[in-house]
């Protein structure tokens, strides 16, 4: 009896654990690489509020806003918004030169404002210390892309 209790409790709170099985992973990939904004956006909605910090997850988070955040169209801003934010919220160093880049570089003055505030989420010197991601470290292709 006291077992499964003790199991019943362990599954409960993994369910809020912030970090994620192999198969999420796997998940929050898909969404973020189909080439839907909307699967895009939802994916890095959950990757910010679940604090996932899983550098598999990070990276593709990464290549896509870094393949995209150039030449990126109005419906895309809310879905590449939410990419840097998730960026920040890994609250990783390695990403802040793919923020800055975004914050530089972005035509969209939500896009470069949510870069922004991402940004802040990361320590600066964190940032130096740490080696950055740079556009293609990671083979994403992006479906429609």
């Amino acid at each position: 009896m006291k077992s499964v209790l003790f199991l019943s409790i362990l599954f409960v709170f993994s369910q809020f654990s912030p970090a994620v099985a192999g198969p999420a992973d796997e998940r929050f990939i898909r969404m973020l690489t189909s080439g839907d904004m909307r699967e895009l956006k939802m994916a890095a909605k959950e990757i910010k509020s679940r604090e996932i910090k899983d550098p598999h997850v990070m990276d593709v988070v990464a290549e896509v806003l870094l393949q995209l955040h150039s030449e990126a169209w109005d419906a895309q801003i809310d879905s590449l918004s939410w990419a840097a934010r998730a960026l920040g919220g890994s609250r990783n160093g390695r990403y802040f030169s793919v923020l800055e880049e975004v914050n530089s570089g972005a035509s969209n003055k939500k896009l470069r404002r949510h870069a922004k505030k991402a940004l802040k989420e990361l320590s600066k010197s964190a940032g130096k210390k740490v080696e950055q991601y740079k556009k293609g470290m990671r083979k994403v292709k992006i479906k429609g892309h």
